[in-house]
């Protein structure tokens, strides 16, 4: 628990810098800490982040399967060491101090998704044997993403109910006492729902993974870069004569068939969290007005990332049409969407 209130303090602490630097308290003589910047930069949400990489470790599980039974075994392997990374970087050690047991045994069965992957790589191909071989893997494949998938599930009801118990710890109390008294009356990200926050960092990580996907050399999360790809995309029409290109940036191309994978499913993803968390939080006049706005453009971006459409179009949908809809609906702190 030490490592956890540590985070905690950071990030407290990171909230009272931000928002001192954003009422004009911080800044250093004669320097101007931030630039000009036009973004949808959202306050960290702890356990929002902590719920994001448990989506993105039971997507990356889910793709193992899935290019299994589709006979690619190379990106099974690359999704399956995605996992493995997902799990043993930011999960593992979270959880094993609550739930030790239950933790082992998730590790065992990622431990065993590698293994069998990496081992059907490696059959016998030219054996009469080697269908009957990747049919049992392909099995044991199956029921071990099953047992991550219930694994994930039940690992994001504790973050969801450790949220809660956090919020009325009193050391917490006492930091937002002392927040208040300094900076004024603030909003800790960290006391709003986890759940649209969570929405929040798996459409960044669509973004990071559509960027990757395709090389582009921006962060597609900061929609200031829309302006800078936009202008890419008319000087390479104009350098071409006018032929439009797949994809919409200068110098970019499709990189990585994993990536796009990633973010084909964490799209999916995101229409889940939609329908499962926020559209029932979306009951009253005000926040119901947006709800269909916002399921369209989930569904838009999806259709979308089907379509393998640019990474500007893929930006346009997020930060014109499911950013806006989704900060009106839920009031979401936001560091800047004006000039700094």
């Amino acid at each position: 628990m030490k490592a956890k209130g540590i985070l905690m303090l950071m990030l407290t602490l990171n909230i009272i810098i931000g928002i001192a630097t954003q009422n004009g308290f911080y800044n250093t003589t004669g320097f101007t800490l931030f630039k000009n910047v036009y973004a949808h930069t959202f306050t960290s949400n702890y356990y929002a982040k902590l719920a994001s990489f448990i989506d993105e470790f039971q997507v990356e599980s889910k793709l193992v399967y899935d290019n299994m039974a589709n006979n690619n075994l190379t990106l099974a392997q690359k999704h399956s060491d995605e996992a493995a990374s997902i799990f043993l970087w930011n999960l593992m050690s979270e959880f094993q101090e609550r739930d030790k047991d239950n933790t082992d045994r998730l590790n065992t069965t990622v431990d065993n998704l590698q293994k069998f992957t990496s081992e059907s790589k490696i059959g016998l191909k030219n054996s009469t044997d080697f269908q009957k071989q990747e049919l049992n893997t392909i099995q044991k494949i199956s029921q071990l993403t099953s047992d991550i998938d219930t694994e994930a599930d039940r690992m994001l009801n504790d973050t969801e109910e450790r949220q809660l118990v956090d919020n009325s710890n009193p050391i917490k109390q006492i930091t937002d006492l002392f927040t208040n008294f300094f900076i004024g009356k603030t909003t800790d990200p960290n006391n709003t729902p986890i759940n649209p926050m969570r929405f929040v960092e798996v459409v960044d990580n669509i973004l990071r993974n559509y960027g990757d996907a395709y090389d582009v050399n921006f962060d597609m999360t900061d929609m200031a870069y829309m302006t800078l790809a936009n202008n890419s995309h008319n000087m390479d029409m104009n350098n071409k004569g006018g032929k439009d290109t797949k994809n919409g940036i200068e110098n970019s191309s499709f990189e990585n068939a994993a990536d796009y994978q990633t973010a084909e499913g964490l799209s999916s993803k995101l229409l889940e969290i939609f329908q499962e968390k926020l559209k029932p939080m979306m009951t009253n006049k005000e926040s119901s007005s947006y709800s269909k706005t916002l399921e369209n453009g989930i569904i838009e971006l999806i259709n979308s990332i089907k379509n393998k459409d640019s990474p500007t179009d893929i930006m346009m949908i997020v930060h014109t049409k499911i950013h806006p809809s989704l900060v009106s609906a839920f009031n979401l702190q936001i560091v800047s969407n004006t000039e700094l």
